[in-house]
């Protein structure tokens, strides 16, 4: 799925897409700024970003669209809070770090252990194989 961490000040992501279990070429980007927030999209793609979208036109996020099968998690951060939208949880508050993907505990673990945030998320890449560099971080 990918490896998403925040930290409280930056967020980072690695760059691999997967596609009905095949390894997508190119980079995928996963974090974006517009005037609302700074955001991270896990999961199902075309679902995270028509949440995200529907979110950011400052709709209801307990009416977001629905899906039959949710596949997406999606981190929001906003005037410093992180919020995490999934297929269950309508921007539940979180304290970093937050992670999101299947690399999350991997990312989590190396910066429990005192590794940077770019480092955590390259420790999760060399494991997870749902998750792949290059590693992109934005400062929040």
């Amino acid at each position: 799925m990918t490896t998403i961490v925040w930290d409280g000040k930056q967020l980072a992501s690695d760059s691999r897409s997967i596609s009905g279990g095949t390894i997508d070429s190119g980079v995928c980007k996963k974090i974006f700024k517009d005037k609302t927030a700074t955001w991270a999209l896990a999961g199902d793609y075309a679902q995270s970003l028509a949440v995200m979208k529907w979110i950011s036109e400052g709709r209801d996020p307990a009416e977001e669209p629905t899906f039959s099968i949710p596949e997406y998690e999606i981190l929001m951060v906003r005037n410093g809070t992180g919020y995490v939208f999934s297929g269950e949880t309508h921007g539940c508050e979180h304290n970093p770090p937050v992670a999101l993907g299947t690399g999350r505990e991997l990312a989590l673990g190396a910066l429990a252990g005192g590794a940077k945030l770019k480092d955590a998320v390259e420790a999760a890449c060399s494991l997870d194989p749902n998750s792949a560099p290059p590693v992109k971080v934005v400062k929040t």
